[in-house]
């Protein structure tokens, strides 16, 4: 559990990658990441329909839900060994009442991490923008 979220944010921001493509002018659509991969055709839309949007679903939204539905089902025995030896690095630092609270931070960082990938053609200083917009909108929810 520790490993993989660890790992969370770098895997759905690789998947978001996917997604981000930029006209170079020829009319035809590039990757923002690879310019050699046309957008939308071929192995591109393979990968993205097939590979980067399930993953996107099951490990950017289903995997912290899937935590956070199990954390709720147990939550009277968050402190048994058990829990405490797969989720307490999630919820040890929080009141117990907010055991929950690790996996909205997760959402957060899905959520920021679309801004980035997905905000880019408007520039980063519309992007740094709206980060800080959205930054103080959870802490406003904090």
């Amino acid at each position: 559990v520790v490993c993989m979220y660890l790992i969370y944010p770098d895997v759905v921001r690789k998947m978001l990658q996917a997604f981000s493509c930029r006209d170079l002018g020829d009319g035809i659509v590039y990757l923002r990441a690879d310019y050699d991969i046309e957008c939308w055709t071929g192995d591109h839309l393979i990968y993205s329909l097939g590979v980067a949007l399930p993953g996107l679903l099951i490990w950017g939204f289903g995997l912290p839900s899937f935590v956070a539905f199990y954390m709720w089902k147990y939550r009277e025995r968050l402190h048994s060994e058990q829990m405490r030896m797969w989720f307490s690095f999630l919820y040890l630092g929080y009141k117990t009442k907010n055991y929950y609270w690790e996996l909205l931070l997760a959402y957060r960082k899905v959520l920021f991490s679309m801004i980035g990938v997905f905000l880019v053609v408007l520039g980063k200083s519309v992007q740094a923008l709206l980060g800080i917009l959205f930054l103080l909108f959870c802490l406003y929810l904090n």
